[in-house]
């Protein structure tokens, strides 16, 4: 069977083909289109010139800003700029560069924030522009701001990765204010530079950019590394990677082959890096520095600006491999992420659509869950974290990436539950408070039972590391475990007799429910990996045990054996029982955690505690296998 991924190669084979067979055409199109354009500029009469704007519409105001609007929005290409200097320079005229835009920048700061910027005055060192002009650049607190563009960067090595600037003086932000307030050529002029102690070739240094410092694009090399990576021969590597790491296309030739595959038909798929043919163990690695290059390169021209998030969905939106925008989040996360970066704007597009059957959501969940950073600033209320979680463990349910098999399935698999894993781990007590019915009383565990069989009963997800300090199935027990122990602790501390006690054992009883039916549909989901062997029967039963040790019993003298005790029982139960496992197994979990209450009882001295969590647990264990399609009286077919 052919899967969907694979037809992913056979469609850019074909779109190759019929760009090639359509290239000739563009070229003579396009030479006749530009033939045209010369022959209508000889014929067109000369138009009467138009009413030039009045002086205090491009001072300040609403034509200030919209100047600025006008910059931002047309670029380098849509502005006229001239070369002026801290001797010349009338930042009220209608003439635009960046010394103009950055007194813009120092006027409207607060004097506090004026005295620690300064200046920073860049030399032109292209070819045949040096010494003509320049550019200027506003620093702050070590981060440099281009007054054009508004974008921000920690170093000038990140403004200018290519070289083409050279500093070549510095002036404080407060001075260079009182400079370009005062009209050039008065005496205020005069007097603000002679206070400022500037040499007098930083006075007269002429800066003329009215662009970002990218250096300029060679279409030429640009259209060359285009039809190399539309090809995209052979299939074990990935033209576009070698594109971009190629060092004789500078940043704005690599943003421009970026922009131009993002936005054209078909073009999508270079960004995944041939990853169709190399799914198998000798190619993944190869794939994976491939992707983190395009990654790297991804982030780099989102942050210039040369693509948006609506061209990382569009790339996004390509996928066929079923498990929606996830492939494609790989790449970006193998290129680093973080707030502001590729990897949130994609996240942020995808919750926003919230479409493919939650397939959005999904993939958003897993970008947000990538860092407490993001997560923090995007699942920021109980309501967003349980829409995020629900989205993952209903992604982890139907588990599309399975389609895909090899390498690829395996580290989209582990993501996924690492995600959910990391999204309850922070928020434990928020979550099983709500699907426990805290508030309300209503209990939602399905949610839980299916989070808890999807993370520590799946054969699958047993070493999958979670984060720096954890794998994921110690750290979702512990989890489970200390919302167990704070049940217990608040019916130990409550009145006897009282209604926080009473809801407290009822919350035990329907966590300790939700594990019950997570077992149980682990015995469905994964039952021919379980009963594969002895062994695997073995390891399921210890996996169930160590949980259940993970409840106050845990830390009582004798522990150790006594889930070595509970893991030979789970074991039996499971292997004497082939037609009813789920059945037997209940009843061994249900024993286990109700002689927890039955301690604390004792404890408490208080008789005929178990009540209230014995109705709980029963109401929610029928609950459960009616909405799980879990057959506690016998195994489900």
């Amino acid at each position: 069977m052919v899967s969907r991924i694979d037809r992913d190669a056979a469609r850019r084979a074909a779109e190759a083909a019929r760009r090639t067979a359509a290239e000739a055409a563009r070229k003579a199109a396009e030479a006749a289109r530009k033939a045209a354009e010369v022959a209508a500029k000889k014929a067109a009469p000369k138009l009467p010139r138009t009413r030039p704007l009045a002086k205090d519409e491009l001072s300040k105001g609403v034509g200030r800003a919209l100047r600025e609007r006008a910059t931002k929005a047309l670029g380098a290409s849509g502005l006229q700029s001239q070369a002026s200097s801290l001797l010349t320079e009338n930042a009220t005229d209608a003439k635009v560069n960046c010394l103009d835009l950055a007194a813009d920048r120092l006027r409207q700061m607060p004097a506090d924030q004026r005295a620690r910027t300064d200046v920073v005055f860049l030399q032109d060192t292209r070819p045949g522009k040096e010494g003509a002009s320049g550019h200027v650049l506003l620093r702050e607190n070590g981060k440099y701001t281009d007054p054009v563009t508004g974008k921000s960067y920690d170093s000038l090595a990140r403004f200018d990765p290519d070289g083409h600037y050279q500093p070549r003086g510095v002036v404080a932000g407060k001075d260079a204010h009182a400079i370009l307030s005062a009209p050039p050529g008065s005496a205020q002029r005069k007097a603000a530079l002679e206070r400022a102690h500037l040499p007098p070739a930083l006075q007269s240094m002429m800066v003329a950019d009215s662009g970002s410092g990218a250096p300029t694009v060679d279409q030429g090399k640009v259209e060359l590394a285009l039809q190399t990576i539309r090809a995209d021969l052979p299939l074990n590597e990935s033209q576009l990677a070698g594109a971009l790491t190629n060092p004789n296309l500078n940043q704005a030739e690599r943003n421009a082959i970026i922009q131009t595959l993002a936005r054209e038909d078909g073009g999508q798929l270079a960004f995944f890096a041939n990853d169709a043919s190399r799914n198998n163990d000798g190619g993944y690695g190869g794939l994976l520095k491939d992707q983190r290059v395009i990654g790297e390169a991804l982030q780099q021209a989102f942050t210039d600006g040369a693509i948006t998030a609506d061209d990382l969905l569009r790339i996004a939106d390509t996928n066929g491999a079923g498990n929606g925008a996830q492939r494609f989040l790989a790449v970006l996360q193998n290129g680093g992420g973080g707030t502001g970066g590729t990897v949130e704007a994609l996240a942020d597009a995808l919750w926003a659509r919230d479409g493919g059957d939650g397939l959005d959501r999904a993939a958003a969940a897993i970008a947000y869950s990538s860092s407490p950073e993001l997560r923090e600033a995007n699942l920021n209320t109980p309501e967003a974290r349980r829409e995020a979680f629900e989205a993952l463990v209903e992604f982890n349910d139907k588990a599309p990436y399975e389609e895909v098999g090899g390498p690829l399935a395996e580290q989209w698999e582990r993501s996924a539950l690492a995600s959910s894993g990391r999204l309850f781990t922070a928020h434990a007590s928020e979550l099983v408070d709500y699907y426990t019915g805290a508030a309300d009383g209503v209990a939602r565990t399905e949610t839980l039972s299916r989070f808890i069989s999807q993370t520590l009963f799946n054969p699958d997800a047993q070493g999958i590391w979670m984060d720096r300090r954890q794998d994921l199935g110690p750290a979702v027990r512990a989890a489970l475990g200390n919302q167990a122990d704070r049940f217990l602790d608040a019916a130990r501390s409550a009145p006897a007799g009282s209604l926080e006690q009473e809801r407290a054992l009822a919350q035990f009883g329907r966590l300790t429910a939700s594990a019950s039916g997570g077992a149980a549909l682990a015995l469905t989901d994964y039952s021919e990996q379980i009963r594969a062997s002895e062994e695997s029967r073995q390891q399921f039963a210890g996996l169930v045990s160590l949980l259940v040790g993970k409840t106050p019993l845990g830390g009582l003298p004798g522990a150790g054996s006594l889930s070595e005790a509970l893991a030979e029982k789970i074991y039996d139960a499971i292997t004497e029982n082939p037609e009813r496992p789920d059945q037997a197994l209940a009843g061994v979990l249900y024993d286990s955690f109700a002689g927890r209450v039955e301690a604390l009882a004792t404890e408490l001295n208080q008789a005929g505690l178990r009540s209230a969590f014995d109705s709980a647990y029963s109401a929610e264990l029928l609950n459960l296998q009616q909405n799980l399609n879990v057959n506690l009286g016998g195994h489900a077919d």
